[in-house]
């Protein structure tokens, strides 16, 4: 048995560094020949944060638009063009905060230090972007790559549909679910099959995500659309939540309660799934995502995770996940690779934050704890959640009663964190080091602009 490998190390996501759109400084051209076919891929220099010299190939196909006949349905393989424009970023899928948004937005971004090939090959990191599934982008102007150009690496990061654009599950052979967590297999599956051309080692791959990313990682680990596809794993702040059911085949409710958010009939037939596509159908998707924080039961995001994952039935399609992660982990049924996995002091302290600065949320924390705790902490399936809630009461407040002040930061702070990123975790660390390598960190500095102090004055939402 391996044992974890514990460190405590200064790891933040300042290694993707949050910038504005990486200046183009002048033209690169890459030409290679595969499949007897030349290519050539016009891209960009650009600058590293000390100012060094780098390249980037941004805004690359690496699927088939996923429009008109298309959209919801797993993501289609595309051939490589032979001349490819790479200079610009291609659109973000649509989500609430998507500056360029398009549902054709099957992109990704490949950076290196040096525009050297033919020699030694590189090693590369695939960044999975975070936003719980349903918001944020691979672009370069919401998490860029400038930090992590200072090494010799090869860095891609890329989109994958998001909200109910890539996570309507209907348990049909046309939609049976996590179709932006295939998006994300058909990212790996180009970078498998191109990286070289590009300076880097298929073999020597590193899958890394943040949040949801994380959480992304941590079901390549398990998945069998996955396997053979990295050689590395960075879990960063997420994992997969032990308390929450993942579900089997669809989550029709979630799918009814979009269609009436868009103004449809409710759906009362024993098989909704016909009506709801008809409803879908009649929206763009930045419509569709517009409604997103109505689907939400309190505040601006709880529960974090809205759409999540399926165990999906078999259609005769290739299906990411075949059976519950936990149970992967627990039996040793994943990808034997290197982990490292950790997270920060303070996780999600901003939902602490915007319920004890709100009167009104924080009103309706304190009346509906009952409901909300299950809800906002993700155990609303569990069959003992009253009594969880209750001895959650004790162990982070010392009292049984709901009467939450400004006092009481930071243990709400700590509920959130652990509920969400902690709790999963440090679980998965210890199932999988029974398997693999497990290198574990916490990321503990208090920057001025902390939110582990709070915010302070109270007001309206």
């Amino acid at each position: 048995m391996n044992l974890i490998k514990s460190t405590i190390i200064v790891f933040s996501i300042s290694l993707i560094g949050l910038v504005f759109c990486l200046e183009c400084k002048s033209d690169v051209s890459l030409i290679f020949e595969k499949n007897k076919r030349k290519h050539h891929y016009l891209g960009c220099e650009i600058e590293n944060w000390k100012g060094g010299q780098c390249t980037s190939f941004r805004g690359i196909r690496y699927a088939k638009p996923p429009i008109n006949e298309l959209r919801f349905k797993d993501p289609q393989l595309m051939e490589i063009s032979s001349f490819y424009d790479a200079r610009y970023e291609g659109q973000d899928c649509p989500s609430i905060f998507s500056a360029n948004a398009s549902e054709d937005c099957l992109f990704l971004n490949v950076y290196s230090k040096t525009m050297t090939t033919g020699y030694k090959l590189r090693p590369v990191i695939v960044f999975i972007h975070p936003g719980g599934l349903y918001l944020g982008s691979g672009a370069s102007y919401f998490l860029g790559p400038e930090y992590l150009l200072e090494k010799d690496l090869i860095i891609v990061t890329f989109n994958y549909r998001l909200g109910s654009l890539g996570f309507l599950n209907l348990g049909t052979s046309e939609i049976p679910g996590n179709a932006g967590l295939k998006d994300q297999v058909m990212a790996l599956r180009w970078v498998n099959e191109n990286i070289e051309y590009f300076g880097g080692d298929s073999k020597n791959v590193t899958l890394m995500g943040y949040s949801a990313g994380a959480f992304s990682v941590c079901l390549h680990l398990v998945s069998p659309m996955s396997q053979g596809l990295f050689q590395k794993a960075i879990i960063m702040s997420g994992s997969i939540p032990p308390q929450t059911k993942i579900p089997r085949n669809n989550q029709i409710e979630l799918a009814k309660k979009q269609s009436l958010l868009m103004g449809c009939k409710e759906q009362t037939s024993k098989n909704p799934s016909n009506e709801v596509l008809e409803c879908l159908s009649q929206f763009s998707g930045l419509g569709i995502s517009e409604t997103l924080r109505k689907m939400f039961h309190f505040g601006m995001d709880n529960p974090i995770y809205l759409w999540l994952p399926v165990i999906e039935e078999h259609f005769g399609q290739e299906r990411f996940l075949i059976e519950d992660p936990s149970d992967s982990f627990k039996f040793g049924r994943f990808a034997k690779v290197p982990i490292l996995i950790g997270f920060t002091n303070g996780e999600f302290c901003t939902s602490a934050k915007d319920i004890l600065t709100s009167d009104v949320l924080l009103s309706e924390f304190q009346r509906d704890f009952e409901t909300l705790a299950p809800i906002c902490f993700m155990y609303s399936e569990h069959k003992n959640k009253h009594k969880i809630t209750q001895t959650m009461l004790l162990e982070y407040f010392g009292r049984n009663n709901t009467n939450f002040n400004d006092i009481d930061f930071e243990q709400i702070c700590d509920l959130f964190s652990d509920s969400i990123i902690r709790f999963g975790v440090q679980k998965l660390a210890i199932l999988a080091a029974k398997y693999s390598d497990v290198f574990q960190y916490k990321f503990t500095y208090e920057g001025s602009a902390s939110y582990l102090k709070y915010p302070g004055n109270r007001g309206e939402l």
